[in-house]
């Protein structure tokens, strides 16, 4: 499961493979020269995610498909040039563990499951927000999913 996870989030703040479908077979990911190490042609990262939210199956409309988060609230985060990567941790969101689950198991529950990130400088420190804070408020699909135009993912 974080495998899966963790591949949608990676791809979601641009730091994801570099692979593209063989058209003639889909079990088998062809590379392909990048434009910039942190992007993907669409095409593929569409086929990337299209293969997560297929690998579902059933559940696909009650489990997580991803996260947005507020580019307003990361852009302001990123004023900090001291910020050279952004570490994303997958973490229980604290209503699932104000519940009585804490390291309870859970699942692809987009109720229980969030995404922290925070800010990481060349030495591998961490570069809070403001000295104390780690970006959440990563909003889940479902249920909160966005009408998707440009792409399928």
């Amino acid at each position: 499961m974080k495998r899966h996870i963790y591949f949608i989030l990676t791809l979601s703040v641009c730091y994801a493979c570099t692979t593209k479908q063989d058209s003639t077979d889909k079990q088998h990911v062809n590379s392909v020269t990048p434009i910039d190490s942190f992007f993907v042609p669409v095409d593929t990262a569409d086929e990337m995610t299209s293969s997560y939210i297929a690998s579902l199956g059933g559940d696909a409309d009650t489990d997580l498909n991803y996260w947005t988060v507020d580019a307003d609230a990361l852009r302001d985060y990123l004023t900090n040039t001291d910020i050279k990567k952004m570490k994303i941790s997958l973490a229980h969101t604290t209503e699932y563990i104000n519940n009585g689950n804490y390291g309870v198991p859970a699942g692809y529950s987009p109720a229980a499951l969030t995404i922290i990130m925070t800010g990481v400088n060349n030495d591998g420190g961490t570069v809070n927000y403001n000295s104390t804070w780690a970006m959440d408020r990563a909003k889940p699909c479902p249920p909160v999913c966005l009408i998707e135009v440009a792409s399928k993912h």
